[in-house]
């Protein structure tokens, strides 16, 4: 059974979904929609810290006109939408903070896992506006309406312990069990399909 694993791979600059980042990630997502072999994908983050601290944060908003902000968001619902569309199960392995747009990439992928130190936020109604990549659709249907309206209007930090107690994710690992538990769950899901 064949398992893709894509890594967001800037550690430097904390997996930041950069236009160019965006765009890489939909031709892969292009490629895996032709993928006759592969049945499960699992996406996670390069370094120990973050899975990806999104998109756009107030001080990198500021220096985009709106025309680059809204290409920014709508290059990410693009992708998300795609993603979430696979015909693979993709697996978000949350190895650290996952913020804003990165929040929303998590939520697009079929399962969750988390490192015991990841975190998750969707921060934007603190800068003055709301999730524009799906999270207001895609959060509701996985941890009910109250609790998505509380996590949006408040952009408050959800520990690993707290995302598994509330359904966000499905199991909470040590950092260095979260790949191997990751591939577990994508060969054991592989052996059953495909769907």
């Amino acid at each position: 059974q064949r398992v893709a694993t894509v890594t967001l791979n800037r550690p430097a600059d904390q997996n930041r979904l950069t236009r160019d980042l965006l765009l890489a990630l939909q031709a892969i997502a292009d490629r895996l929609a032709e993928d006759e072999e592969a049945l499960a994908v699992i996406l996670t983050g390069a370094g120990p810290e973050f899975f990806s601290m999104g998109i756009l944060s107030p001080a990198l908003r500021a220096t985009y006109t709106k025309d680059q902000v809204w290409e920014l968001v709508r290059l990410a619902n693009r992708l998300y939408d795609a993603l979430e569309a696979l015909p693979q199960i993709v697996i978000a392995a949350l190895n650290g903070a996952a913020r804003a747009g990165a929040a929303e990439l998590a939520l697009a992928c079929d399962l969750r896992l988390a490192a015991t130190h990841a975190t998750l936020a969707l921060p934007e109604a603190l800068w003055g506006g709301f999730p524009g990549a799906g999270a207001p659709i895609r959060l509701p249907a996985i941890v009910g309406r109250g609790r998505a309206l509380e996590l949006i209007c408040t952009g408050r930090e959800v520990a690993a312990a707290e995302m598994e107690r509330i359904g966000l994710v499905q199991a909470v690992y040590p950092a260095e069990r979260l790949l191997p538990e990751a591939l577990g769950l994508a060969h054991r899901i592989g052996r059953s399909g495909p769907l």
